[in-house]
């Protein structure tokens, strides 16, 4: 098989890169002019050089390929409305149009749980799509696309992962290694909310199998471990990993909320990254139990998730924070004193709207 995957550099598109020379087959990447590529270039993986928008290069990196894994895709880290739209929803339609017209085999497309929105568990790929943040809707629109692409002539399979993580991940490991490195962790019922994750290499597993497996034309599948999972086991296992781990302290979902809507507020103009983790989509999501079925992916793909929270975590704390291993926090004075920064910068954006209120007529 000769494989496309775009999004290579990333978490997710380098894992799937890894399976397929794993298993013998042959790989190209569309890669930016930017992107750092050595490791790809040593593995034997043919680079084309472009991005989504460049409807050459996407012309040059579709041909003579049997099957399209695209990845690619910005999140809500930062990363503006326009830009997401750009990324996720028209470079998904361009690469579309590319493969349709090279009569590409398999089109796998990773999308993301962010698609649903709230709901009550067990969420499966046939409950109602209502996206509550930017990320999640221009996700929804590249499914459109993908779907249109299928009716359309092009075999397409959708994989909608939970919260993905492993060595090389850029988001949800850096927010957690943040958090643990506080002395109290507020967070709604003291943490027993449900909460969805997936190792990285399950998901590489999963999109070789839709790419193979007959049964995944025109489907949609959720990834995860498998296993139910809280907040406060996320605590705890980081805990048993290092020797320390956070207090957790039960706070009320709308104080919570109250306060993070300070904190988003004081951080978005110094550091709009961290400014999306006090976003209310996210807060709102530490007090809402998330639970997603992978009955239907397990029957038709043989998806059985391999990594489970204290293997995952310990494989990615090994690759990119090693010294979080080794014992102690070393970071915990840097922590509290960034939590210290944190408290003034909330004083004082609640003193502002305290002083913008208008005051009642005489």
């Amino acid at each position: 098989m000769k494989a496309l995957v775009t999004g290579a550099t990333g978490l997710v598109g380098g894992a799937i890169v890894d399976a397929l020379l794993a298993q013998g087959h042959s790989v190209q990447a569309l890669v930016r002019p930017t992107a750092r590529v050595d490791d790809l270039m040593l593995r034997g993986v043919n680079l084309i050089i472009g991005d989504l928008n460049n409807e050459e290069s996407l012309r040059q990196a579709v041909q003579g390929v049997d099957v399209v894994f695209h990845c690619a895709a910005l999140l809500g880290f930062g990363a503006s409305e326009a830009d997401m739209e750009w990324v996720n929803v028209v470079g998904t339609e361009l690469v579309l149009a590319a493969s349709r017209a090279a009569h590409v085999r398999r089109f796998v497309h990773l999308s993301s749980v962010a698609v649903y929105g709230p709901h009550d568990p067990p969420i499966r790929e046939d409950a109602a799509t209502q996206p509550t943040n930017v990320y999640g809707r221009t996700k929804l629109a590249a499914e459109e696309a993908v779907w249109q692409a299928g009716r359309e002539g092009l075999p397409v399979t959708v994989l909608r992962p939970a919260v993905i993580y492993g060595p090389g991940d850029r988001y949800f490991l850096p927010v957690l290694l943040r958090a643990m490195r506080l002395p109290i962790v507020p967070l709604p019922d003291g943490g027993d909310a449900l909460v969805e994750l997936v190792y990285v290499s399950d998901v590489a597993d999963a999109a070789l199998l839709a790419a193979t497996r007959q049964a995944a034309v025109g489907q949609a599948y959720n990834l995860t471990d498998g296993r139910p999972t809280t907040l406060r086991d996320i605590t705890e296992t980081f805990g048993l990993l290092t020797g320390y781990a956070p207090r957790i302290v039960d706070v009320s979902a709308g104080y919570l909320q109250h306060i993070a809507s300070l904190a988003h507020e004081a951080v978005a103009p110094i550091n709009p990254r961290l400014a999306y983790v006090f976003g209310s989509d996210m807060v709102a999501n530490l007090g809402r139990d998330t639970h997603y079925d992978i009955g239907k992916a397990e029957h038709d793909l043989g998806y059985a998730p391999r990594v489970g929270l204290y293997e995952g975590l310990r494989r990615a704390l090994t690759a990119d924070a090693p010294d979080a291993l080794r014992g102690g926090n070393p970071n915990f004075p840097l922590a509290v004193g960034g939590l210290l920064v944190l408290a003034g910068l909330i004083g004082g954006v609640w003193l502002r709207r305290v002083f913008r209120r208008p005051r009642r007529a005489e």
